[in-house]
């Protein structure tokens, strides 16, 4: 398996939409838990309650890190920007969302958005396998 290699400078829409995604499944968890029925999509008071906090801090996100680039492995995920790397084993992540816009890899620490966009049709099948094995793992852990 070769390194998958990109970059990306994340666009304020793509930032949302991962938001928006994310915000949907951690509400439906809560909902759940609780023995409510889940939501198709959430309900349009609660977005500027996420979004305006989410677009503040994408700007200041951006501003430090304007550009991200990545490499990926069967060891790891190794993010570095003008901050320097950042490595997540595969073994910390906890947790993996797919989106339709890309791949939210999270560990306790922390979490990163992979949009599809960035890669290729190859990276994209050994990025899938990857994640597959990952979640696999984590299933035979519960």
């Amino acid at each position: 398996m070769y390194p998958i290699t990109f970059s990306v400078s994340y666009t304020l829409k793509e930032y949302l939409d991962f938001v928006k995604n994310h915000a949907l499944v951690v509400t439906n968890s809560e909902l759940v838990t609780r023995g409510k029925p889940s939501l198709v999509k959430l309900p349009i008071f609660v977005l500027p309650l996420i979004l305006l906090p989410a677009a503040i801090g994408f700007y200041f996100k951006k501003r430090d890190m304007p550009v991200c680039a990545f490499k990926i492995d069967a060891l790891s995920i190794v993010r570095t920007t003008a901050d320097g790397p950042y490595e997540m084993p595969w073994e910390k992540v906890v947790s993996i969302y797919k989106y339709p816009q890309g791949y939210l890899v999270a560990s306790a620490a922390g979490a990163f958005p992979l949009p599809h966009r960035c890669l290729d049709s190859a990276q994209h099948l050994q990025l899938e396998a990857l994640i597959d094995k990952r979640l696999s793992e984590l299933v035979a852990a519960t």
